[in-house]
């Protein structure tokens, strides 16, 4: 794909983000227009009967640091739903398998431990959105956009980061470092405990 944007002449490339077009430009690609991303809000379900599990949804593979979110679930004793395709497979069975297990529906009961559904149409994963108590994003990488993140928001339900670092230092019972620009130093960890002891 660099190869062939680096020689088109005269066509028009547009990214999905600005930090899409930083990334193509750093590989020599000039990309001309930035369309972000939209959504259809009205055909995402706004959050009313919030449960206390934690969602991750997205791609599993290592950059979106899935055994993050997974580590954030096991420290707050809460249950966590994983939504979405298993796009390396020896990550999967090496680091997300041996800790959950897969259904093919939630049910009603609380959800307890790790669950993994597996890829599931957007409109499920919508739904999976408004009934979840948070939905996590511990991406290790510059996520160029995040659609997730905005298809939550637009449930009306929180999306928090949570790094390796934090992770680590609530652990050990060391200060929670920040994460970066988009991160408060409090952490997410901390907040995410807050939140459930009310």
């Amino acid at each position: 794909a660099v190869r062939a944007g680096r020689d088109v002449r005269g066509a028009v490339l547009v990214g999905g983000s600005e930090a899409g077009r930083a990334a193509w430009d750093d590989a020599g690609v000039d990309v001309t227009e930035v369309t972000h991303n939209g959504i259809n809000i009205h055909a995402i379900p706004l959050g009313t009967a919030r449960r206390d599990h934690l969602l991750y949804a997205g791609r599993l593979s290592p950059e979106k640091g899935v055994e993050i979110a997974l580590d954030v679930a096991d420290h707050l004793g809460r249950g966590i739903v994983l939504v979405g395709g298993a796009y390396d497979a020896a990550y999967h069975a090496r680091v997300v398998a041996p800790r959950v297990r897969t259904v093919s529906d939630l049910g009603e009961e609380p959800v307890r431990g790790a669950v993994y559904l597996g890829p599931r149409p957007r409109a499920e994963v919508h739904r999976l959105m408004a009934n979840a108590a948070v939905t996590l994003m511990p991406v290790r990488w510059d996520e160029p956009f995040g659609l997730v993140a905005v298809e939550s928001l637009a449930a009306r339900r929180v999306v928090e980061h949570a790094s390796e670092s934090q992770v680590a230092a609530l652990r050990e019972g060391r200060e929670l470092p920040p994460t970066g620009e988009h991160q408060p130093a409090k952490g997410v960890l901390r907040r995410l405990a807050d939140k459930f002891r009310d």
